[in-house]
Parts: structure tokens; sequence; C-alpha cells
């Protein structure tokens, strides 16, 4: 197992998660700023609801960039087989 591509690969898939989220942010604040979000009568939620959905998805967005960064700022160190294992290291298990 390469552990260099198992890393690159997590922090791929957090970049991606956060890029998806910050898309769908943008995506609920448009609808929420729509001129078709204006209430039309007091049953009329559609804006409300969009204004929840964009308040969600900023906070999600938010969220999404803490965990990418946090991952993206560790660093990638090669453990020999004796060393001890501690916090972030990859191992693999053998069967």
């Amino acid at each position: 197992m390469d552990k260099k591509k198992v890393y690159q690969a997590i922090t791929d898939a957090l970049l991606q998660r956060f890029e998806t989220a910050k898309w769908a942010a943008k995506q609920a604040h448009d609808a929420e700023t729509n001129e078709e979000s204006v209430a039309e009568n007091k049953y009329d939620t559609f804006g409300l609801e969009a204004s929840y959905l964009a308040h969600g998805q900023s906070k999600r967005v938010l969220e999404c960039e803490k965990d990418w960064l946090f991952f993206n700022k560790k660093t990638f160190d090669i453990f020999n087989e004796n060393d001890a294992i501690e916090l972030w290291c990859l191992v693999a298990l053998k069967t």
C-alpha cells in the first residue's frame, strides 16, 4: 500500500467536499436572493425556506473548509516499522 497515495486521496476528497459545499451554498444563496423568493402572501414560505437552506449551507462550507485545512496542514511523514504509532499515523494492518 502506498501511504502517500492514501494521504493524497484523503486530502483530495476533503478538498472536493469543500468545493461541493461552496457550490451548494452559492446555489442556495442565489435561490434566497432571487426575486421569485419574495412571498406573495402570508402562506408563501419559499423565501423563508431558501434563507434557512442558505444559512445551513454556509455553515457546512465553514465546516468543510475547517476539515480540509486541518488535514492539509499535516505533513506526510514516513514511519518505520519499529516507530511508535501516534495520532495521524497511517498504518497498514497485516492479517
